[in-house]
């Protein structure tokens, strides 16, 4: 899976360039997140952010790269960051349907 993201990644970056690149992804997420906090409430430092699910990897992101702009955090269902993102939503994926007809797995 994390093969075929990565071949896509390079079409797109040789589509436009790679300009567009800059603006997508978990980090890109965490800098607009201080852009709009400065936009609506210019001059205020420190922001409080509750991240679900998803939401919680970018507040993971977020307060490491912007750990004097974050006031509290409320990370619920918080994302496996031992690995890649990918590499967790494939483990997922593969598990899905035991889960969800409680089966169990088969290798």
């Amino acid at each position: 899976m994390e093969k075929k993201y990565r071949g896509l990644g390079k079409r797109c970056a040789q589509k436009d360039s790679g300009k567009t690149l800059a603006y997508l992804g978990s980090a890109a997420a965490a800098r607009d997140m201080v852009a709009l906090a400065e936009y609506f409430d210019p001059g205020v430092q420190e922001i409080n952010y509750w991240g679900i699910s998803y939401g919680s990897m970018i507040g993971f992101i977020f307060v490491n790269m912007f750990p004097d702009r974050l006031a509290h955090d409320l990370l619920e269902s918080g994302a496996d960051l031992s690995g890649t993102y990918t590499s967790a939503q494939a483990a997922n994926i593969s598990t899905a349907p035991c889960t969800a007809f409680d089966v169990e797995r088969v290798r």
